[in-house]
């Protein structure tokens, strides 16, 4: 958010990139929680290597939109978190279909 403010002063036409650079770092984190309940060994560093293995383009095309949808839940008015349960219920989803079997 502070990147996209600064940008949105100074150079309005970065604010995307700055969206791409944040999720960049944030999917290296991606199945974190689910490795984590799973007592995996180095969760950081397989979770790191998982997302490697899928694909950082195709990781970042399936967040995005994810994570666009669990924003835009927080501004209703009723289930603010719907969205966000939604959002987090499809990665658990993603992380069985794709990274569990391989565990």
């Amino acid at each position: 958010m502070l990147s996209a403010g600064w940008f949105l002063n100074y150079a309005p036409l970065f604010i995307p990139l700055s969206i791409v650079v944040f999720y960049l770092f944030e999917i290296q984190f991606l199945f974190l929680f689910p490795l984590l309940i799973d007592n995996s060994k180095e969760p950081v560093r397989r979770g790191i290597r998982e997302v490697f293995k899928i694909g950082i383009i195709r990781c970042l095309f399936t967040v995005i939109p994810i994570a666009f949808f669990m924003l835009l839940g927080l501004f209703h008015k009723r289930q603010r978190y719907r969205n966000w349960y939604i959002g987090c219920l499809a990665i658990l989803i993603w992380y069985n279909d794709e990274v569990r079997t391989r565990i």
